[in-house]
């Protein structure tokens, strides 16, 4: 019973424990979603002082799978940014962009990277340019 449990588990790719928060001294990780293809979108909560070369230089650090989808969405400190347990609910990649992008109880975020399943690696300001597709709009 537990060799087939651990088949089970480990055919579908899930793992029994979270990955550790990839995070600095002024980026902290709010939420993580993963799928069992491992696509990945992460929430990262920045200090004031962070500036956007350090937040661009993490997003291309991150952790990812080559031909998947890896999202980056960065919230100012003290921004309403998504939390782990409602970006968990995700269920699939699509599910976890909609709570994301649609849900109104979270603020819209400053930086978003992305490294889609193809084409190019982005990283985009939200600020100076809020009608890019990564940006969410109030």
């Amino acid at each position: 019973m537990v060799i087939l449990a651990g088949l089970v588990l480990g055919c579908t790719g899930r793992q029994e424990s979270a990955p550790e928060p990839e995070e600095t001294e002024n980026i902290k990780q709010v939420a993580l979603f993963e799928d069992h293809q491992r696509n990945r979108l992460v929430a990262f909560e920045f200090a004031p002082q962070t500036s956007v070369e350090e937040i661009r230089a993490h997003a291309e650090s991150l952790r990812h799978t080559e031909d998947r989808l890896m999202g980056a969405y960065f919230f100012e400190q003290g921004a309403r940014s998504i939390s782990h347990e409602v970006l968990r609910r995700g269920f699939t990649i699509m599910r976890a962009l909609d709570l994301l992008y649609d849900n109104p109880d979270i603020d819209p975020w400053r930086y978003a990277f992305m490294r889609p399943f193809v084409g190019e690696v982005k990283f985009v300001d939200c600020l100076e340019t809020p009608q890019d597709a990564l940006c969410r709009r109030d």
